[in-house]
């Protein structure tokens, strides 16, 4: 791991010059860095480039979406294009355009195809209490190892072995929200709701404003605890453009309408 590397970024305003690959080597190296000491070497090695997928992600977006030198091409990975990229130069306003993609098509990117059709999927699942379907999502979010005794026993968080009584008690609080929420619109009008999130041809018209309580409980999830690979992948952003996580949040909270309506879009910027 490069310290210095990631100590210019988070040090930095302007990281002009700097490059991309230097900002994704960062960025990895920062998942690690960022995990509580102390680390045992079983733990770092677990965490060890099991986030790139998600940061190629997000550096894709960014780059995409303000650099007139960067054309995705369907026919690479996105790994193999930000290879390609890797020597290309950022600009003055790198620093907050990545806060900006992070906040907005990141976390876009990964609930409307991944985490809330996921959600759905368990909301919708028949002859199962909705209250036991949000905690059988919960459980394969945030302790993904037991994602198949979930799906075949219905085991949830709470049976976990070595889980703590307020660790409980916090999910549980999470459910309470999504629960009350869900309930509103119904199983079958939130999977509906989920379902127009994700399609960018309907941008033009207002996002159902009840998914807010739902992206705001999970975006929690994501973030909060520790178990997750957006949880270190969040840290790592939020530690390289030097934003407190809290402060962070209240702001992605804030911007939830938003979020929904405009579906993740991000306004391209001419960087030059």
């Amino acid at each position: 791991m490069d310290r210095a590397n990631v100590e210019r970024f988070i040090r930095l305003e302007d990281w002009s010059i700097l490059t991309l690959g230097e900002l994704r080597r960062a960025l990895r190296d920062l998942t690690l860095l960022t995990l509580v000491e102390p680390v045992s070497a079983e733990t770092r090695a677990y965490w060890d480039g099991r986030c790139d997928e998600k940061i190629d992600a997000l550096l894709s977006w960014m780059m995409t979406s303000s650099d007139p030198r960067c054309v995705d091409d369907p026919t690479l990975s996105t790994a193999e294009v930000l290879d390609r990229w890797s020597q290309l130069t950022l600009t003055p306003i790198s620093k907050a355009r990545l806060k900006h993609v992070y906040m907005r098509a990141y976390f876009f990117g990964f609930m409307a195809a991944v985490e809330l059709p996921h959600l759905a999927r368990w909301v919708t699942r028949s002859g199962v209490q909705l209250e036991v379907c949000i905690d059988a999502y919960i459980t394969t979010l945030v302790y993904n190892e037991y994602e198949s005794v979930v799906i075949e026993r219905l085991v949830t968080y709470e049976s976990i072995p070595d889980i703590s009584l307020q660790r409980v008690v916090q999910l549980k609080d999470i459910r309470n929200q999504m629960l009350s929420a869900i309930d509103r619109m119904d199983r079958d009008g939130f999977a509906t709701a989920v379902a127009d999130l994700g399609r960018p041809e309907l941008r033009v018209l207002s996002g159902d404003p009840r998914l807010g309580p739902v992206i705001e409980s999970v975006f929690v999830l994501m973030t909060y605890f520790v178990g997750t690979d957006y949880r270190r992948v969040h840290d790592a952003v939020t530690s390289i453009v030097s934003t407190q996580m809290a402060d962070f949040r209240q702001e992605f909270v804030a911007d939830i309408p938003d979020f929904i309506d405009l579906r993740g879009s991000v306004e391209p910027v001419i960087m030059y």
